[in-house]
């Protein structure tokens, strides 16, 4: 089989799976309505940090320790 043919035949897979993929939102989404009343966005961010994600892979300074923090609770000696 030319690469050619491949590369249509791999399109046309992946149209066909959108295709697909988008009738199973579609279906859910009616299901989760009929269901539990809640109407489903199309696009739903759950959680969005504020800020760049290469932040999260700066490495820490050389014997950096997190700080250990204890709750406050007033039944005891301690202040803050």
């Amino acid at each position: 089989m030319p690469n050619n043919s491949r590369a249509n035949m791999q399109k046309t897979n992946d149209s066909y799976f959108n295709q697909i993929l988008e009738k199973h939102k579609k279906d859910l989404a009616i299901m989760f309505k009929e269901t539990f009343g809640v109407e489903l966005k199309d696009k739903t961010l759950v959680c969005q940090r504020p800020y760049p994600d290469n932040f999260d892979s700066i490495s820490y300074p050389q014997n950096f320790k997190v700080p250990e923090f204890i709750k406050f609770t007033g039944e005891d000696s301690r202040t803050t």
